[in-house]
């Protein structure tokens, strides 16, 4: 899984870095549709998902597929394809262990240059119950990396 490269911020050269990226957009799975609070029942899922996913960057998508830059065009946006002829042997090895964490609320804080005694505390929404806003999550994190790139 990447971002294309048409859809990269033109501010910056992100192409060698890989997004986070949920799979999960329900919330906690062992609790499927219902929040995920101390006391409520948990299934045991070993097994999450059968779809192996792993996120990448976009140099190395450029490095497994053949890019239109090789053919002497010189764009920042490119579309990506399959080779062609030539075939290559990926080995990904996944090392993941789902564990069950205690987890806190997490506050940023950026010390502000003027006034440094204030500060300004921004956050994103994050549901899983279902038929309550259940996807904004995603583009409330999507809105909160573009302003802490801002901010960077």
């Amino acid at each position: 899984l990447y971002i294309d490269p048409c859809n990269l911020p033109k501010f910056q050269n992100l192409s060698n870095k890989a997004f986070m990226v949920s799979l999960n957009s329900g919330g906690d799975p062992s609790t499927p549709g219902y929040s995920s609070i101390d006391g409520s029942y948990k299934q045991h899922r070993s097994n999450l998902t059968s779809l192996l996913v792993q996120t990448i960057s976009v140099t190395l998508v450029r490095k497994l597929f053949i890019s239109l830059e090789e053919t002497g065009e010189n764009e920042v946006c490119q579309p990506l394809r399959l080779p062609s002829a030539e075939r290559k042997l990926v080995t990904l090895n996944i090392q993941t262990h789902p564990t069950y964490k205690t987890i806190s609320n997490v506050v940023g804080y950026l010390k502000g240059a003027t006034v440094p005694d204030r500060y300004i505390i921004v956050g994103s929404h994050h549901s899983s119950l279902p038929g309550y806003s259940s996807e904004q999550w995603a583009h409330g994190t999507a809105a909160m990396t573009a302003l802490i790139q801002a901010l960077m």
